[in-house]
């Protein structure tokens, strides 16, 4: 009797499983690359599993995180269409922003779409989001896929097709099947998988017949580094300086918020500059077909910003990006701290890792200014003002915003360095900040004053009143004073120029002020 109960409970046990996994939730999405090189269009069809609400709306993002800009309203996904199991087309209306709704939404199995990414390049002001040449394709996984309203927190599977000719590098994880495959097929794997849509939102995928990986570990973190290219000298520049950066910033920060750092690099013919697009444990470039010395220029500095955003902006953040929402423009006052401490500790983590010396650091505060004067908005603007409208800004409004919220970073970091002689700085703040986030708080905008005050041991009210929340000039010659500069007068109006005072003086504040980080007072409050 009792081996009877037994059978049929195990026989009730496994008919519920083979249920649940025959019921669960899930969305398997092919993306199809085998002709996107020569017509710019990326077919994706997502196949429904387990869901059958009253209502079927599919979303697509309309910006990134890493660029906050909108995809300026243009339509860049094509042939939107809904099946059933049978492949009966069902009925759609866009309903809203790159949003669907399904007609009959309980027969709903597929859904079909197509990227172009020739209208998106017009319409991303990176041009980073999905990029395609001669060398291959760069994509983000926020223009690629999509979800269904209410399931972010489903399962997926990701069937990428792409040419025999190329090989394939991505931050998503591998499906199970394809966990063992040999190294020489590493970097031919089609299948692959995410726990939820934040996966999905922050994969990379990198397509090239020339794609040549390198794979190093720091302090317990993998890092890997894919780049479109075949120039070994090119990817192995690139690798020693994201050894330098991202020992640096590690040592910064005590902790490691990732276990494996993913950095794409595609090598775009005709770029002038380094294009740049941060997500959570990885990083996509755009770079310059050039030697090594042209392309250092741009690239180090976004490669120190991408590599600080790891903490600084995926761990250190607003409460309003925890998590994001990917249908509406972020409405943050708190982004230009995120912003500005990015760009102005890019600089200090270059310093520190000696890839950049004193006079390159100048020039970089010089061209901040520059653009700073370059852009200054009409009207009394502050810089929360700014960030709270960060989704609207226009490329001049957001060259000031960038520009502006670096150097209030920097005057920050002067300000409470110069009222505690040396004692407390921003590192400490940053410190404490990420201490925080490491036991899960996140950044409160309308006490953001508060808490850094209390980090660095210095009020900052009178700070924020005036340059962050107003619209006063920042007295920056009283600041670079601090770093032994003088500011002078350029000839073209508003600008400045940056002459030595003491070029051992100013040298050596430098380094020192890259080099302090008072871990003695930084502790979790």
């Amino acid at each position: 009797m009792i081996r009877k109960i037994v059978a049929y409970l195990f026989l009730l046990l496994s008919i519920v499983l083979s249920s649940s996994v025959l019921y669960a939730q899930h969305m398997a999405y092919s993306v199809d690359l085998r002709e996107t090189q020569a017509t710019g269009l990326i077919p994706v069809i997502a196949h429904v599993t387990g869901i059958h609400d009253s209502t079927a709306v599919f979303q697509m993002s309309i910006w990134s995180p890493g660029s906050y800009g909108l995809w300026q309203g243009k339509n860049y996904v094509e042939q939107f269409k809904a099946a059933d199991s049978t492949g009966q087309a069902l009925s759609v209306d866009q309903s809203g922003l790159f949003q669907w709704t399904v007609s009959d939404p309980l027969k709903l199995a597929t859904i079909s779409y197509t990227i172009n990414t020739r209208v998106l390049a017009a319409s991303d002001e990176l041009n980073v989001a999905a990029h395609v040449d001669s060398n291959g394709l760069l994509a983000n996984g926020t223009v690629l896929f999509g979800w269904l309203a209410n399931h972010k927190n489903i399962s997926s599977s990701v069937n990428v097709l792409f040419p025999d000719t190329c090989e394939l590098a991505t931050n998503l994880d591998p499906a199970a099947d394809q966990l063992q495959v040999k190294p020489e097929n590493k970097y031919r794997q089609t299948i692959f998988a995410a726990q939820d849509f934040a996966q999905l939102a922050d994969a990379v995928i990198l397509t090239s017949p020339d794609l040549n990986v390198s794979e190093f570990n720091i302090s317990g973190a993998r890092y890997i580094v894919a780049i479109s290219s075949d120039d070994e000298a090119l990817l192995d520049s690139i690798v020693q300086s994201t050894k330098a950066i991202a020992r640096t910033t590690q040592r910064f920060f005590s902790r490691t918020p990732f276990t494996s750092y993913f950095a794409f690099y595609h090598v775009a013919p005709g770029l002038t500059t380094t294009n740049v697009l941060p997500h959570a444990n990885a990083s996509a470039y755009l770079i310059e077909d050039g030697e090594w010395a042209e392309v250092r220029r741009s690239l180090l500095p976004n490669l120190a910003r991408s590599l600080f955003a790891a903490w600084d902006g995926y761990e250190i953040k607003s409460y309003l990006l925890a998590p994001p929402d990917y249908r509406d423009t972020i409405r943050a006052t708190s982004l230009w701290f995120v912003n500005g401490t990015q760009r102005y500790y890019a600089a200090m983590m270059l310093t520190r890792a000696g890839l950049m010396r004193s006079e390159d650091f100048n020039g970089m505060l010089e061209n901040w200014v520059a653009r700073m004067y370059a852009n200054e908005p009409q009207d009394s603007t502050s810089l929360e003002q700014l960030a709270n409208s960060i989704g609207q800004l226009s490329a001049r409004e957001r060259n000031y915003f960038e520009s502006r919220s670096t150097l209030t970073a920097l005057a920050m970091d002067l300000e409470i360095r110069s009222q505690t002689d040396d004692e407390s700085s921003l590192d400490q703040v940053m410190i404490i900040l990420d201490a925080k986030a490491h036991h899960g708080k996140t950044i409160i905008d309308r006490s953001l004053t508060d808490s850094l005050s209390l980090a660095a041991g210095v009020d900052l009210k009178a700070f924020r009143a005036r340059y962050v929340a107003g619209h006063d000039p920042l007295p920056l010659d009283s600041y670079v004073k601090l770093m032994g500069l003088l500011m002078q007068p350029a000839t073209q109006a508003r600008s400045v120029n940056f002459r030595v005072s003491d070029g051992s003086t100013s040298t050596q504040r430098l380094r020192r002020i890259a080099m302090l980080a008072p871990r003695k007072n930084a502790t979790f409050r």
